[in-house]
């Protein structure tokens, strides 16, 4: 049973994966290979795979910290814990990697100028949603270096409370990502989203209201069996 549950992960983490990438490249990817385009081109055609890959980062970023003691009956906690900070550090340089391309490409159209955070791709009521990503970044930078230095001092106390940031990123990318993907519109995105959202909202409630619940009973348990010391006459 244990074996077969082991599975059902790995095969869950390794098709939140398959999944972005097949869809890209049944689109831009199968364009890139075919023909021959310019470097600009190049770069528009290969930063939206980035920013799927990052959304499904963050996704498993909170599914191991949100799950981490349910994993830890199918894995080892340290291998886990170990995976799960290579992971996040990976996800930065995948993340900063998504808008870079981008820039870069705009760059190479107009120049270093302004003009190249119009965002002419884009409608105008939709370009409000770049900004959801830029915040999403700016929390997860946040999120995942507080977990990386969770031994300063300063943040000895209170890096579990900015690492809680992660919950409000994943809000912000999936807007992000819905309001201005193309990708986002294929059918099996879609219903990985969906899955997405779903996990997401369990494992919220499942970290921050049934554990945080247990943990207050189990002090509560505790305060009451430990005896209290009674004065000399």
């Amino acid at each position: 049973m244990r074996r077969a549950l082991q599975l059902i992960v790995i095969s869950i983490f390794v098709i939140s994966f398959v999944i972005p990438i097949s869809t890209w490249f049944n689109t831009s990817g199968l364009t890139l290979v075919s023909q021959k385009l310019t470097f600009e081109q190049t770069l528009l055609l290969t930063f939206p795979l980035l920013g799927l890959l990052g959304f499904s980062l963050v996704w498993t970023q909170i599914m191991f910290g949100a799950l981490l003691e349910l994993l830890s009956r199918l894995f080892s906690r340290s291998s886990l814990l170990k995976f799960h900070i290579f992971e996040g550090i990976f996800s930065i340089f995948v993340i900063f990697l998504h808008p870079t391309l981008m820039y870069l490409a705009q760059v190479m159209r107009f120049g270093i100028s302004f003009k190249i955070f119009d965002y002419n791709f884009l409608d105008p009521e939709r370009k409000i949603y770049i900004w959801f990503g830029i915040l999403g970044f700016g929390l997860y930078l946040c999120g995942v270096g507080a977990a990386l230095l969770r031994n300063h001092p300063l943040l000895l106390k209170h890096w579990r409370k900015i690492h809680f940031f992660q919950y409000g990123v994943f809000v912000l990318i999936l807007f992000h990502s819905q309001s201005i993907g193309s990708h986002t519109q294929e059918t099996p995105m879609k219903i990985l989203y969906w899955f997405y959202a779903a996990t997401f909202i369990l494992a919220l409630v499942y970290r921050r209201v049934y554990l945080a619940y247990r943990f207050q009973k189990q002090a509560q348990i505790t305060r009451s069996a430990t005896p209290t010391p009674t004065s000399s006459q």
